[in-house]
């Protein structure tokens, strides 16, 4: 059986084509495949502003002030869709733009048959002279009637710098250097040409300078150039600064601020300050060429363990570009012969790891010590006392009872708490006032014993504390 053919007519609106271009009006005929579609009436302008007279860069919402911009009215359906106009007079247009922006024409129009004003008028020119402020909205408003109706449609943008941007995206910045552990230098990045320009506008050249010394430029390869820059630098401190030149007569260059960069290249030196310890801390010095010790990445351990970072302290002042040093002091190390062993790098990069072999001798007696600087008396839930942070310098476990007393004239109270601490740990206990202390003022020292009695730290120096 031979099909028939099928062929529909169609003259219809639909609000959301599901295919072909987005127009809203399907006239015609069909018999297979997607439906033809068509603009409908007029129904308004849009306005469209290019940067060149052949209307082909649009502006977008950027343009520099002492230029000229290009500008043609389409007529447009109520979906947006280009339309023609099919009345057999012209439709006018009047122009009106943001002070002190002139235009060529003010009075257009769009001739029947035709969709916009540059293919029955021709196109109008639109000036920003060079007195507009970075930073001014521009607007350009067309008005008109369009099947008995008045539209007004506008176009805006915004005047901006007529520089390039730059940008140093590699090596990155710490505390406003640039660091690097070889004197060959390979710095990246991006320039633009500034938005406000014609996409065809390109960054033309980009330049540098070490110190003092004079603009060496390298050409540019277009907008958005992503430049690798590769120079040998001094070793110690010195300074650069690049620029980007753009394309346009005017030759527009932007100069970016001036980078600190810091060459080393020599790993930072360790020394040991002792190989014996008498009250569970050591220190060592740690020395540069160029200034640069990066006191973040010190690690150190002490037969295999982990010294807290809490645990490590640093005295001294480095200056970038001068030979120095910082000094470290380790604590909370317990009794015993074992290994220390740190590790640390310059901010450029280059690290070095040194051991030695040290002998902590702390006594028993006075293996357990107290942070008095940081304790605070007041509540822990229901019950008041005092919090201390205690740390065992002995080589196993201590499970301590922790005796806070508290003295003011004759009176004496005192505050105790339980709590075991590993080998070289540290923590905080809390020694519970079960006396109901009095408020005031009180003169306070610390004392530890194990739970078989034993003492197991030095007498403190007293502190103040008030009770409340």
């Amino acid at each position: 059986m031979t099909p028939v053919a099928h062929q529909g007519n169609w003259n219809i609106t639909v609000a959301y084509p599901i295919i072909g271009n987005t127009k809203n009006l399907i006239l015609g005929s069909n018999t297979v495949g997607p439906l033809a579609t068509v603009a409908g009436a007029p129904a308004s302008f849009k306005v469209y502003v290019y940067f060149d007279s052949g209307l082909t860069q649009a502006v977008k919402g950027s343009f520099v002030a002492n230029q000229a911009a290009y500008v043609t009215v389409f007529l447009v359906d109520a979906f947006g869709n280009t339309a023609l106009n099919p009345g057999s007079q012209n439709i006018q247009v009047q122009l009106s733009a943001t002070a002190p922006t002139t235009l060529s024409a003010t009075s257009i129009y769009i001739s029947f048959g035709n969709s916009n004003t540059a293919a029955s008028y021709g196109s109008v020119q639109w000036t920003v002279p060079a007195s507009v402020a970075v930073g001014t909205p521009l607007t350009l408003i067309a008005s008109g009637v369009v099947n008995g109706v008045a539209v007004a449609p506008s176009f805006s943008t915004t005047v901006v710098s007529p520089l390039p941007t730059f940008n140093v995206k590699s090596p990155t910045p710490t505390n406003g250097y640039l660091y690097s552990p070889t004197t060959g230098m390979t710095f990246k990045g991006w320039a633009n040409a500034s938005a406000g320009f014609a996409p065809t506008t390109t960054i033309a050249s980009i330049g540098y300078k070490v110190g003092s010394a004079t603009w060496v430029q390298i050409s540019g390869a277009g907008n958005k150039d992503n430049y690798v820059l590769s120079l040998f630098m001094p070793v110690g401190l010195s300074t650069i600064q690049f620029n980007a030149t753009d394309s346009t007569t005017a030759k527009n260059t932007v100069v970016s601020s001036v980078f600190n960069v810091l060459v080393d290249t020599a790993a930072p030196t360790f020394t040991f300050g002792s190989a014996t310890s008498a009250n569970g801390c050591v220190s060592l010095t740690a020395a540069t060429a160029e200034g640069d010790f990066n006191t973040a990445s010190f690690t150190a351990t002490y037969g295999g363990v982990a010294i807290s970072a809490g645990a490590i302290t640093w005295t001294g002042t480095q200056t970038a570009g001068t030979a120095g040093s910082l000094t470290a002091t380790l604590c909370g190390l317990v009794a015993g012969t074992a290994t220390l062993s740190v590790t640390g790098s310059t901010l450029a990069g280059l690290s070095t790891t040194s051991t030695e072999s040290l002998t902590v001798t702390v006594p028993f007696a006075t293996s357990v010590t107290f942070n008095t600087a940081g304790a605070t008396y007041g509540l822990n839930g229901v019950f008041k006392g005092v919090t201390i942070s205690v740390t065992n310098g002995w080589n196993t476990a201590l499970t301590l009872v922790v005796y806070a007393t508290f003295k003011s004239g004759p009176s004496t109270y005192v505050a105790d708490g339980t709590l075991t601490l590993a080998a070289g740990a540290t923590a905080p206990v809390f020694c519970v006032d079960l006396q109901t202390i009095p408020a005031g003022s009180y003169s306070v020292t610390f004392a530890a014993v194990t739970t078989a009695n034993q003492a197991v730290s030095a007498p403190t120096t007293p502190i103040t504390l008030v009770a409340t």
